[in-house]
């Protein structure tokens, strides 16, 4: 099978990214979470230098702990000027149907107000892994619209992606002007 080894350096696949194709071996994945999470918060300024960040989540506190490391911030339990919470793709996705269902627009994004969303692109099967890699406990309950939605993700790769998109194009033309 062609994806049985990692797409950069050919040893054993642990990860299957079937939304691009690529695979990954254990610490080409842990690397290419870190690089998206890292990406997400300069590109969408999620942190600044002086920032006091705070999360509950252990998964989201690790990752933050280790793309930051060399930054002007704080990560802290007390007084944050930022709270992170650990949403994904998936989670977003079945909130924003959730919504639809009960006649309203979801408002998405990376930020809003002091909460940021660093895993916003990231699914949640990612999440799982990186933190079972990482020895990290991981609460995985999740409402029946997300497991639907994860169920569609693995017959159609890159919908959740597409729903993203058409998600915030539709915030954005609800938004009163």
């Amino acid at each position: 099978m062609a994806f049985e080894r990692c797409s950069t350096c050919g040893k054993p696949r642990v990860y299957l990214a079937s939304y691009n194709g690529r695979a990954f071996c254990e610490n080409h994945f842990l690397e290419f979470v870190l690089k998206k999470v890292k990406k997400n918060l300069q590109k969408h300024e999620l942190i600044r230098p002086g920032d006091r960040v705070s999360t509950t989540d252990p998964t989201l506190s690790d990752v933050l702990a280790r793309v930051t490391k060399e930054w002007p911030i704080k990560l802290t339990k007390t007084n944050p000027n930022k709270l992170a919470e650990p949403l994904s793709l998936n989670q977003e996705i079945a909130m924003a149907i959730d919504a639809l269902a009960k006649g309203e627009v979801l408002n998405t994004g990376f930020k809003q107000g002091k909460r940021i969303f660093p895993f916003r692109n990231l699914q949640t099967q990612e999440l799982e892994l990186y933190s079972k890699l990482r020895g990290i406990e991981r609460d995985t309950d999740c409402s029946t619209t997300e497991k639907l939605v994860t169920e569609l993700e693995k017959q159609m790769p890159s919908t959740l992606f597409s729903f993203q998109t058409s998600f915030e194009r539709m915030a954005g033309l609800a938004r009163p002007r």
